[in-house]
Order: C-alpha cells, then sequence, then structure tokens
C-alpha cells in the first residue's frame, strides 16, 4: 500500500506512478491533489488497476487498486457533508 501527493501535476507523473506501481508491487495506491478538472472516464488507466475517484466534477483523489487482490472492491458514495454545504465550519461529530 502506498500514497503519493500529485500536487497537481498528474500529466507530467504517469510514467512515476507507473514505475511506482510496478518495482514496488503495490496493491494498492492512493493519489492525493490530482486537481482534474475534466475527468473523463479511462483518464486515469494503469493495466492491471481499477481506479476509483472522488464525486463531483473536480477529481481530488484516486485510489488505485490491483485487480484480483481482494474478493471484491466496492466504492462508498461521498455522504452529504456539512462541511460541503457551510465551508469553514467543521461539521460535528455526536
Amino acid at each position: 500500500m502506498g500514497s503519493l501527493n500529485i500536487c497537481r501535476a498528474f500529466a507530467e507523473k504517469e510514467q512515476e506512478i507507473s514505475q511506482m506501481l510496478t518495482s514496488r508491487n503495490l496493491d494498492v495506491l492512493f493519489l492525493q491533489e490530482i486537481d482534474l478538472k475534466h475527468f473523463c472516464k479511462g483518464m486515469i488507466h494503469f493495466p492491471g488497476y481499477s481506479c476509483f475517484v472522488n464525486d463531483g466534477p473536480l477529481k481530488r483523489a484516486a485510489t488505485l487498486v490491483k485487480e484480483h487482490t481482494f474478493r471484491a472492491v466496492q466504492q462508498i458514495p461521498s455522504p452529504n457533508n456539512t462541511y460541503s454545504r457551510h465551508p469553514g465550519k467543521l461539521p460535528s461529530h455526536r
């Protein structure tokens, strides 16, 4: 399992991501700050991996999961949260 901050440079770092997946034999890789505005399915494609991205028009994060690693993989929908409806105010957890 690994994590990589893309720093808004996904296109420039695709080769680095691919090398990391193979050289480290990662089952799961989390990508942060991908910031893709005009996302289309298949835009993030690494052979042998499924890609999951956040809901909404701006893709901020992606999770790559190696195929056949887990019996089942499911993306859970993002809940409607207070923070996204009221920026600057964190949701209360009771």
